[in-house]
């Protein structure tokens, strides 16, 4: 049996490599493309655009409906809510290892948790660039006499700065004068907006 199956694989790899390569017109872009198949669109991006086009809008009223018939189901449902998937005392006993794990006085500085949780508290204390002030995007956390020092990660040696200002400073276009430790304007609760 195991030769059969052999047989019938190697017949079937054997299948794909005897068609004929040939030259299709994409539907959506018009662009020539080669295929073994009968495909008609050159990617997965131009047969979505193409089917979707005529799809119909959703109104108003089928969202209002789609979401109330959600909210009736859930409410009917419990069970099904990502919250309580796995029952409550499995949320409560993942919460116990998770909640509040690094909240307290034993965290020094901001590097001292990961990056993820460091760019979340940056958003909620809503700081910018201590040069130019700049945070429509995320800033970076600069040492300003860099690692090698004692305690690298204390805020007098941290500060943050937009990719630009971070450059500039990397390439002693700005000294250390004009930059500000964060320090001096990090507010003393930042711990308080990580919540585990």
């Amino acid at each position: 049996m195991t030769v059969n199956k052999i047989t019938v694989r190697f017949d079937s790899t054997l299948f794909i490599f005897m068609r004929k390569e040939k030259t299709v017109i994409c539907l959506e872009c018009k662009s020539e493309f080669k295929t073994r198949w009968n495909g008609k669109f050159c990617s997965h991006r131009c047969s979505s655009i193409y089917n979707n086009r005529n799809r119909s809008p959703i109104s108003t009223e089928q969202k209002t409906k789609i979401s109330e018939s959600l909210k009736k189901y859930y409410i009917n449902h419990p069970e099904k809510t990502k919250a309580d998937c796995r029952g409550k005392e499995y949320v409560k006993f993942i919460g116990s290892f998770t909640k509040g794990k690094f909240k307290g006085s034993f965290i020094e500085s901001i590097l001292s948790v990961s990056k993820r949780t460091t760019s979340k508290i940056l958003k909620r204390v809503n700081l910018g660039c201590c040069i130019c002030g700049w945070k429509e995007g995320s800033c970076d956390i600069h040492h300003i006499h860099g690692k090698k020092i004692q305690n690298p990660d204390n805020h007098e040696n941290l500060t943050l700065l937009c990719p630009n200002h971070h450059r500039l400073f990397h390439e002693k276009k700005i000294s250390v004068k004009d930059v500000i430790p964060l320090s001096k304007y990090f507010p003393e609760n930042w711990r308080d907006l990580y919540y585990g």
